[in-house]
């Protein structure tokens, strides 16, 4: 009896060591257990579903941040009084007729390519660049008094720093402001740019720390993503219902397809003509505004009226024009109507 047990037994060890062991299964393979709820995630799935959230969590927290920064009590210069000056240049360029090029390479060149498509659905001339094909041709692009948008979160990408080292060693475009678009103020493209708009990142949700190591762009480019969002949204504004509205408008008229298409169709008026004619908007010029609201009703309107009188604003964006080449306060362009 014990011999015949021995033998069985040893027939058994000999017969699974000859049997192929069975692959492993993969997180979505493995199946449940016979006590385990079907729907159940496993112990590794849970894991890596753990991670999911708490990724995206990080990605909200440094949204908030990034609020806070322009929204609390930052140390240092003000970041509010930085994006007021770096927006009322932008709007000057936009008032005399020029474009913004948004410049990068990497992942943050797909970023801006979103971006300059937005302004193109908002009516705002821009341009995508890359910083390569900008040393072989490309930098023709540029016209002078363009605003160049230099957008780097480490501010140290050598391609970025070598053309904007080129564009005044050459005197192109010698007119044309540059903007840093960086997570670091102190970066050296900030330190060579004549505005920065920053992307702040806290320390604490830098990606090494946040993906175990791993350096892969996420959490930057989503912050360079909404930083630039918002930056062409604010000049698109106009800060008055009238022009929302107007902008709106341009938004639909330049996505006929697709789902926003689809939402915003409407019958094609009998009299095109007359219906621009009952679109055109006026801005009331009361000669107390300021000079980011007064670029604001020459570049988002289609008239100014002031003391009584109507004022073609594409004549008021030219005359504003040569005012600032020559060196003439706005007021006085105004005062002289």
């Amino acid at each position: 009896m014990k011999q015949d047990l021995f033998h069985d037994l040893r027939r058994l060890i000999v017969a699974r060591r000859s049997t192929p062991a069975a692959p492993a299964c993969s997180i979505s393979q493995m199946p449940p257990t016979k006590d385990d709820d079907p729907q159940r995630p496993t112990c590794a799935f849970q894991d890596v579903y753990s991670r999911y959230t708490d990724l995206l969590h990080s990605h909200v927290l440094a949204a908030r941040d990034l609020y806070l920064y322009y929204n609390g009590d930052a140390d240092g210069p003000s970041p509010r009084a930085d994006f007021s000056a770096t927006y009322n240049t932008l709007m000057s360029c936009l008032a005399d007729g020029r474009k913004l090029v948004f410049v990068a390479c990497g992942k943050s060149f797909r970023i801006i390519a979103k971006t300059v498509a937005t302004c193109h659905s908002l009516g705002i001339p821009a341009a995508v660049l890359h910083p390569t094909e900008a040393m072989h041709g490309d930098i023709g692009i540029v016209a002078d008094g363009d605003a160049l948008l230099l957008c780097s979160h480490s501010g140290e990408t050598d391609e970025l720093l070598h053309l904007a080292a080129y564009l005044r060693s050459a005197r192109l475009a010698p007119a044309s402001p540059l903007i840093a678009v960086t997570g670091d103020p102190a970066s050296t493209l900030a330190r060579r740019a004549h505005h920065v708009i920053t992307v702040f990142q806290p320390p604490h949700l830098r990606e090494r720390v946040v993906q175990d190591g791993l350096n892969a762009p996420t959490i930057a480019t989503t912050l360079m993503l909404l930083a630039l969002d918002c930056l062409v949204l604010a000049l698109s504004d106009g800060g008055s219902p009238c022009a929302r509205r107007r902008r709106a408008d341009a938004f639909a008229a330049r996505h006929p397809g697709g789902s926003i298409g689809s939402h915003a169709a409407a019958p094609a008026p009998e009299y095109p003509e007359q219906s621009a004619a009952r679109a055109a908007t006026v801005a009331h010029y009361a000669g107390s505004e300021t000079l980011p609201e007064f670029l604001h009703m020459i570049v988002t309107h289609d008239y100014v009226r002031v003391r009584g009188h109507l004022h073609s604003a594409t004549a008021l964006r030219h005359r504003y024009a040569r005012a600032s080449r020559d060196g003439i306060p706005w007021t006085q362009i105004m005062s002289d109507l």
